[in-house]
């Protein structure tokens, strides 16, 4: 992989020019990260969205088989409702701050809930409901402000895209095994399934 992201920067480089500030090490990084980021998080995302769909929402799953307009906001809903980040993210202060009555010193390290972002802290029980149409997206998934994803455009459409196939296609979908057989990357950065079994 290293080879192979470093021989394609370096051509990349050439075919532009050659004169840029970044080296190709530099720039094979930056390609590997988008890749691993635009690969890994979107790919278990899209195995908890469909899990979720199938065990737990199986209205909206079948929605979707009818309705393929409706994913977009299915998808929102999803990212709201579940995270692959599940250790959140890490941040350091820049400044002394105070939230939720606590102080946060400058120079402190916090870790951050994207989940918990999505819901207000003393949340009615419909905030914690699985709700497309009334939720319309409000969530942390891809990080707020200059912080954003810049995959996040890439993520939705292979979010999309992959729940508007297998509900088109396999209305019938479902678990082959109970949800308590699924293995889980529950040691893992980026939080997902390490196998997902299913019939039509």
């Amino acid at each position: 992989m290293d080879d192979f992201a470093v021989d394609l920067a370096r051509r990349t480089m050439k075919e532009l020019g050659g004169n840029r500030p970044v080296g190709a090490p530099e720039l094979a990084g930056v390609a590997k990260l988008l890749l691993l980021a635009g690969h890994v998080s979107p790919t278990q995302m899209l195995t908890l969205g469909a899990l979720t769909l199938l065990e737990e929402e199986r209205t909206w799953y079948t929605a979707l088989h009818k309705d393929p307009a409706r994913t977009p906001a299915v998808v929102e809903e999803l990212l709201r409702h579940i995270t692959v980040k599940q250790f959140g993210l890490i941040r350091r202060a820049t400044r002394d701050t105070v939230i939720g009555g606590v102080v946060i010193g400058e120079g402190q390290w916090v870790i951050c809930s994207l989940r918990a972002g999505a819901y207000a802290p003393h949340g009615r029980p419909a905030d914690y409901r699985f709700d497309p149409l009334g939720h319309q997206g409000d969530h942390l998934a891809f990080g707020h402000g200059p912080h954003q994803c810049l995959g996040q455009s890439l993520s939705r459409v292979i979010l999309e895209a992959g729940l508007t196939v297998l509900a088109r296609g396999l209305p019938g979908l479902h678990l082959a095994a109970g949800r308590q057989l699924v293995p889980f990357r529950d040691s893992k950065t980026v939080y997902g399934v390490e196998s997902l079994p299913v019939a039509w």
